[in-house]
């Protein structure tokens, strides 16, 4: 029992918050599935820091100046996020040869909520999304627009999640 007479688990949440965690959370709330779930967000963090570009890497992967990558990111072509080492344009953002942006790229950056943690905007573009399917296979919203089809069902998905943020 805690000092209020409530019980609660040994994460320090008392048995209403690991009921309300468990119901909405998708993880169950022990000390485990707890751990398991931070490792493997420190995992997606990492690889996503990895996988990112400069503003001069990009303008030389698309043979054009700084400025154009500055002004097409102003302007919502382009997607950036900001922390302490600069500016990151991800890579996922850019064709499997990195000399162009996938196509309609600006179109979903426009429906993505505008405070949408660059973690999450980054899993929207490379997770497989079960309603966008290919030959048979669920693929990512990035294989989707490379692979030339309707922008619209990456546009509907992405404003879809504004009703979540």
């Amino acid at each position: 029992m805690d000092v209020d007479g409530s019980r609660s688990t040994p994460e320090g949440l008392s048995v209403a918050e690991q009921n309300f965690w468990e119901r909405h959370s998708g993880i169950n709330a022990t000390q485990q599935d707890v751990a398991k779930a931070r490792d493997s967000d420190t995992a997606a963090r990492a690889d996503m820091v990895a996988s990112v570009w400069t503003a001069e890497q990009v303008a030389e992967h698309l043979n054009v100046p700084v400025s154009t990558v500055l002004l097409d990111t102003a302007e919502g072509k382009l997607y950036s996020y900001s922390d302490e080492g600069g500016r990151n344009f991800p890579e996922w953002q850019f064709t499997a040869t990195g000399q162009s942006v996938i196509p309609s790229l600006d179109s979903v950056l426009t429906a993505l909520p505008v405070d949408l943690h660059p973690q999450s905007v980054t899993g929207f573009f490379v997770t497989r999304q079960p309603d966008l399917i290919l030959r048979g296979i669920a693929v990512s919203a990035k294989e989707w627009l490379e692979a030339g089809m309707p922008v619209d069902a990456v546009v509907h998905m992405a404003a879809g999640l504004k009703c979540q943020s």
